[in-house]
């Protein structure tokens, strides 16, 4: 997750009739026409909850790890980074993006993390959605998740990228799969945030989580990021993850902020680049990694 300054899907395209484009998707003003039901979670079984604990435990040994090597002056055996945008805590209480899905990666480190896309809105949040791709022994995991940063600890909510989510929450955007999803404070009086995600079928916002609180992450800007914690293959000198990664890479696009009610594209006075303005790939241990800026400030892709 987001937190580095902190010591701490094939897309199944529908039938023209079976699901609404993007573009149909919206009504006036970019936004579906109103709330509809709840995205599904994993089954929260014996094999679920563990799998969950192992990420969580992982992330907490990662960054033991790096704070280990940091006072030894170590040189890092696993690199947590990240690049995208970063809106500022007076930049609104909302925060909307469609994020793209990788139906066909395969991590093939054990402990190695690509949360990529995933997003924070300023100003507060208890919820961070993320786009998780990792390996859990044998277990290779792809998922949207619903990080809790009020109280929780960790994912609190999990949806498989299968093809039923294909089918329901995503549209294809540049070639890729993507899904349209939205975080908002909807009670100001206890912080509440909620997460939706836009229902291609229905045309209407899915209630992914809600949570309300204090929020514990430290950082009062927000995040839409491309972020990892990566191994590097000694064999190659490379990270692990850049022979991992499809070359038609990620992608973050129709990045939108809520002011006084209103959705408006982030810009450049409002979501600067962060950490670079013009990374390079030798900088994520990944050479041929390249860092698009499509937009101004509201659409980024990372590819090879």
């Amino acid at each position: 997750m987001r937190a580095g300054r902190l010591v701490l899907g094939a897309a199944l395209v529908l039938a023209a009739l079976a699901a609404p484009t993007a573009a149909e998707a919206r009504g006036p003003g970019g936004d579906p026409t109103g709330h509809g039901g709840t995205v599904a979670a994993i089954p929260d079984s014996p094999a679920a909850q563990a799998r969950r604990a192992g990420a969580v435990a992982k992330f907490r040994e990662l960054h033991q790890i790096r704070a280990t090597e940091k006072a030894q002056g170590a040189a890092a055996q696993q690199l947590h980074h990240f690049w995208g945008v970063e809106p500022t805590a007076s930049s609104g209480d909302g925060l909307q993006a469609t994020q793209s899905v990788v139906t066909n990666w395969r991590t093939s480190k054990d402990g190695d993390f690509m949360y990529t896309p995933t997003m924070k809105p300023p100003g507060g949040s208890c919820i961070e959605i993320t786009t998780a791709y990792w390996r859990y022994g044998t277990t290779l995991t792809n998922e949207v998740w619903a990080w809790d940063w009020c109280g929780g600890d960790g994912p609190k909510k999990e949806v498989n990228i299968d093809s039923a989510f294909l089918a329901k929450y995503t549209t294809t955007v540049d070639g890729r799969p993507a899904y349209t999803v939205k975080v908002e404070k909807t009670n100001a009086a206890n912080n509440t945030w909620t997460a939706y995600l836009l229902n291609y079928q229905t045309n209407a916002w899915d209630t992914f989580y809600a949570k309300g609180g204090s929020d514990t992450s430290g950082l009062d800007y927000g995040w839409d990021i491309f972020e990892f914690y990566a191994s590097k293959n000694p064999a190659t000198g490379q990270a692990y993850y850049c022979a991992d990664m499809p070359n038609n890479g990620f992608d973050s696009s129709a990045i939108k902020l809520r002011k006084n009610g209103v959705w408006s594209p982030a810009t450049a006075a409002n979501s600067p680049w962060e950490p670079y303005v013009n990374p390079t790939g030798s900088t994520y241990w990944c050479n041929s990694l390249k860092f698009q800026k499509v937009g101004a400030n509201d659409h980024w892709t990372v590819r090879k």
